[in-house]
């Protein structure tokens, strides 16, 4: 069992945070704590490092289900994100970072409240990491994100929380 130790720590509606420590220190199992806390009506986004089948399939038919004019939306906000929208769309085979892209332009498109996002940059090249950049530099509402990638972190002006272990059971959230 470990314990987690942490401050009275607040997320606001604009807020834009970075989770940070050494691998395996808990960060993710830190963001499935701050998820367990949140009530939204799932009115967000959280996407972990690895994505299921069954949740890829739900995110092809909730796509499926959009009107022309909010698929062509869609589209546009894909395209954005440095990928080919129909090739994307058409293919449930797509890489993980294509994958992971569709999943943040749905969200940005339905314009939920806050994007939790566990390692976004793993499977993207340099222009998909930089259009995601961009993308997420206008979200004006809450964004927590884990990343090792500290110029991704910069780039989006993140405030950084540190996850430190120090001993076998115990672990710490810093500002």
């Amino acid at each position: 069992e470990k314990i987690l130790y942490y401050p009275s720590l607040t997320i606001n509606s604009t807020d834009k945070i970075a989770i940070v420590g050494d691998n395996g220190v808990g960060k993710s199992s830190f963001l499935k704590h701050i998820i367990s806390k949140i009530d939204l009506n799932n009115n967000y986004l959280y996407l972990p490092q690895e994505i299921e089948e069954n949740q890829i399939k739900k995110l092809y038919e909730q796509i499926a289900s959009f009107d022309n004019d909010k698929k062509g939306l869609l589209y546009t906000l894909v395209r954005r994100l440095s990928s080919n929208p129909k090739n994307l769309l058409e293919n449930r085979f797509a890489s993980p970072g294509e994958i992971r892209k569709l999943f943040i332009a749905k969200a940005l498109l339905e314009n939920i409240s806050l994007i939790i996002l566990d390692e976004p940059t793993n499977h993207m090249d340099i222009d998909s990491i930089e259009a995601l950049e961009k993308a997420l530099v206008v979200y004006d509402k809450s964004l927590i994100v884990v990343s090792h990638d500290k110029t991704f972190i910069k780039n989006l002006n993140l405030e950084v929380w540190n996850v430190l272990k120090t001993d076998d059971k115990k672990f710490f959230i810093t500002k």
